[in-house]
């Protein structure tokens, strides 16, 4: 509970250390573009990651679930379904820890090892306890990285119960029990009357802790951190409470959760020397002996191991992190059992490993589960579910950056008559903010707990903050995803450094190429949607023709080609392209019935010219010095030779118009259409015969003309590429 005021009763936890850091413990070629500037759209991401590929290949042979074992975690685990999809179950604790090579579900029931100690059948750090006398309380760590944690006690045998060892009487009237947690303990001095109370060995607690290859230091809150080779530890600040407690404020309070009672801080201090540290604890002697405490009373000094964290932010500037004896509190803390902390909000986050490898991920589905152990009343009460930045151990009110709102939902679980029950998040916002983690190939991601109404006395709420009680499961595939640069006019385009693309026919033919990311074997027809705008898209009401699902026959992970031809009169294209601007881009589709049918990011807008307008007959005028000067409205350039039907035509990747072979050539004009030609000197003299063409910007020829008349001597409409 709260770390502040002295309670009326108390159950003293001394939280020496209370939780633990985090333990560090994505056939065909594409039709290709003539030139980069057609090159317009995202590159294509990698494919499916090769880890994933057998488990997702065997699904989808055999129609069962097969887990990728390869990205099994102690907090996660990823699933292949036969439909083609992944499936991601994440807890916000350990879940699971591996022993012998295969993972183990965690089991924290104790037992008593060849050597004495007692110890939890599997959890994710090395916990052991003492199985009496007067060696080590705790033993943390394993190997080279090790810590002995010693009250100054003689130990009675534990009597053994699930997961608690309880030493009877090591103080008159004192009961020590150890509880072994998923990733760590708890340790609760239980001081059952006032004379066990009065006991002078409780005014200041000394734990000695001897390390081996770790370090324990103490930070400016009072809370500790113990760390060694790839293992962390976090502990708050010492605390203890007392038995009394307000019903509206939290349930009863036990050894290893405050509930509704006051909480009060433990002053404490760390001294360090060669041969060992000590940290001493000074229980408040009103805590322990005053006239209102109702007994039993508890102190509760805590070591945990994370695998990830949790926070709860007060108003009042308390804060607990990683603090395995509290809940995680939301909504209006300021009843008698708060401490006058006011609005309480908590935060989580989320581990793994799964989107950490390239690749385009189509997240379909995700839903989080809060499981809600205790509301103030049988009425339902809202709970809002924010994504937030990173937070720490230094994070106070009112927590971490970046709060956004994903969804509200109302519950009365854990109150009167009701049972505790999960609460579930799942809209569109919650599945983007697993789509935004998945593609930046992030392997952390936060949220929040939050009360719509933080002045609302009777919405005060506690979540669970067991690892395995707080989980999300997503649902995600790879999505297709087009071919960088894939998306041309086929040969319909002229694309030409520093100019528009133009286009010569008002139905040309649209392609790209796409491929579905998924592993051979398991992979889906695709289709491709292009989208075709008359002027600029970004106008307020351009023309658009709408072509979608044309079919791919290729699957797999090879390269796929799609053409959309634009002759085709139907509702989405009822007439040729008229002359003028226009915009197309393209997007990838999966057509597979079975599953969602994921879609790639539309490519960027390839910009093009239509203008199938042939230019006007050149003019060819002698100059006095036999040079000849060409002109023609609506002309890039001409090509001439000195015989009919001669001229070199460009093809629609030839760009450079000047140049000159032994009866032919062309020559490049300027911006109003004139050039000044001059034949090589063979080539020059009376009578000479001279047939020019001039060439528009989409290669569109005009009527031929020659030196000795104006008329044209044959027409050439179109060419042939």
């Amino acid at each position: 509970m709260l770390k502040k005021t002295v309670p009326t009763t108390l159950v003293v936890a001394v939280a020496a250390a209370s939780a633990a850091l985090a333990t560090g413990s994505a056939a065909r070629a594409a039709v290709p573009a003539h030139h980069t500037s057609v090159a317009q759209q995202a590159a294509a991401a990698a494919f499916i990651p090769a880890a994933l590929r057998p488990a997702s290949q065997f699904a989808a042979r055999t129609h069962r679930a097969v887990v990728v074992n390869s990205q099994t975690t102690a907090t996660s685990q990823l699933t292949a379904l036969p439909n083609g999809q992944f499936k991601l179950d994440v807890s916000q604790g350990p879940v699971r820890v591996q022993r012998g090579g295969s993972w183990v579900s965690i089991d924290t029931t104790l037992s008593r090892g060849a050597d004495g100690m007692i110890r939890p059948a599997a959890t994710t750090d090395q916990v052991a306890f003492s199985g009496g006398g007067d060696g080590p309380t705790v033993i943390l760590g394993s190997g080279s990285h090790t810590t002995s944690l010693r009250l100054p006690l003689t130990l009675p045998a534990p009597t053994l119960s699930g997961s608690s060892a309880t030493y009877r009487n090591v103080y008159a009237g004192v009961d020590l029990v150890l509880t072994a947690t998923a990733s760590g303990y708890t340790e609760t001095l239980v001081v059952h009357n006032a004379a066990a109370a009065a006991n002078p060995h409780l005014a200041q607690l000394r734990i000695s802790a001897t390390t081996k290859g770790m370090t324990l230091t103490r930070g400016s809150d009072g809370g500790l951190s113990l760390t060694g080779g790839s293992q962390q530890f976090h502990a708050s600040a010492p605390v203890m409470w007392d038995s009394a407690s307000n019903p509206l404020a939290g349930p009863a309070p036990t050894a290893t959760d405050p509930g509704g009672a006051n909480v009060t801080g433990i002053p404490n201090a760390l001294h360090s020397a060669a041969s060992g540290s000590t940290l001493t604890l000074a229980p408040l002697k009103s805590a322990l002996t005053g006239a209102n405490v109702r007994y039993p009373v508890y102190i509760d000094p805590t070591f945990t191991a994370y695998q990830s964290d949790h926070l709860t932010t007060f108003a009042n500037g308390t804060h607990y992190y990683d603090d395995s004896d509290e809940d995680l509190l939301v909504g209006d803390c300021t009843l008698k059992g708060c401490n006058g902390a006011g609005a309480a909000r908590s935060f989580f986050d989320f581990n793994t490993q799964a989107f950490a490898a390239p690749g385009t991920v189509k997240v379909t589905g995700a839903t989080i589960y809060a499981d809600e152990i205790w509301s103030a009343i049988a009425s339902p009460t809202p709970v809002t579910l924010e994504s937030t930045g990173t937070f720490g151990s230094t994070t106070t009110w009112p927590g971490p950056s970046n709060l956004r709102t994903l969804e509200t939902r109302s519950s009365n679980a854990g109150s009167s008559a009701h049972y505790p029950a999960n609460v579930t998040f799942g809209n569109s916002n919650v599945v983007n903010v697993f789509a935004r983690m998945a593609n930046a190939h992030q392997t952390n991601i936060n949220f929040g707990l939050v009360s719509p109404n933080e002045s609302y006395i009777h919405g005060l709420k506690r979540f669970s903050n067991v690892g395995s009680d707080l989980t999300a499961e997503v649902y995600f595939d790879y999505a297709p995803t087009l071919v960088a640069g894939s998306v041309n006019l086929g040969n319909d385009e002229v694309a030409c450094p520093g100019k528009p693309i133009y286009s010569d026919t008002t139905t040309p033919t649209f392609a790209a190429s796409a491929t579905d990311n998924n592993p051979s074997g398991n992979s889906e027809p695709l289709g491709i949607n292009f989208q075709l705008y008359q002027g600029d898209s970004t106008n307020p009401a351009p023309e658009l023709f709408d072509q979608t699902q044309t079919p791919i026959m290729a699957q797999g992970v090879t390269n796929a080609l799609a053409t959309w031809d634009a002759s085709t009169t139907d509702a989405t294209n009822p007439e040729p392209m008229t002359a003028g601007a226009w915009e197309v881009r393209a997007q990838a589709i999966s057509l597979d019935t079975d599953s969602a049918q994921e879609t790639s990011q539309w490519s960027s807008y390839l910009k093009f010219v239509v203008d199938p307008t042939a230019p006007a007959m050149p003019t060819i005028t002698q100059n006095p010095n036999g040079s000849y000067a060409l002109s023609s409205s609506g002309a890039v350039a001409f090509v001439w030779s000195l015989a009919s039907g001669e001229e070199p035509i460009p093809s629609s990747t030839t760009c450079d118009y000047n140049f000159t072979g032994s009866i032919s050539g062309g020559i490049a004009a300027d911006s109003s259409g004139n050039a000044t030609l001059t034949l090589p000197a063979a080539d020059s003299g009376p009578g000479l015969s001279l047939y020019v063409y001039a060439i528009s910007a989409a290669h569109v020829p005009s009527s031929e003309a020659n030196n000795d008349s104006t008329e044209a001597q044959r027409s050439v409409p179109h060419f042939e590429r």
